[in-house]
């Protein structure tokens, strides 16, 4: 892998770890998307994905909840639209130091 690299995504937790409202919800978004051709496909233990992309060669995997997303993303917006799950910053090299950045 060519250094620097870096990487953002988002992606969906295992329903399974969440409280019961919020598996209600992502079973209701996902029957949705699904309707409209483009359902869920994978869902993933962020403590797995994480072993994984350093198993990949990233060096350091910075993750980013719902709150974090919302407030770096979505602050200030007039329609109230938020940011419902994670997204994880995978950054490649021993030059990266952010804060709260897993290594």
């Amino acid at each position: 892998m060519a250094t620097p690299t870096e990487v953002v995504f988002d992606y969906a937790v295992d329903p399974a770890l969440l409280p019961i409202a919020e598996q209600v919800a992502v079973a209701a978004l996902a029957d949705r998307v699904a309707a409209a051709g483009e359902p869920f496909r994978a869902y993933f233990v962020p403590e797995h994905l994480h072993a994984l992309l350093r198993q990949m060669g990233f060096d350091v995997v910075e993750e980013l909840g719902p709150e974090e997303i919302n407030q770096l993303d979505f602050s200030g917006r007039s329609d109230d639209l938020e940011a419902g799950q994670h997204a994880c910053c995978l950054l490649d090299g021993p030059f990266v130091k952010r804060q709260g950045a897993i290594r």
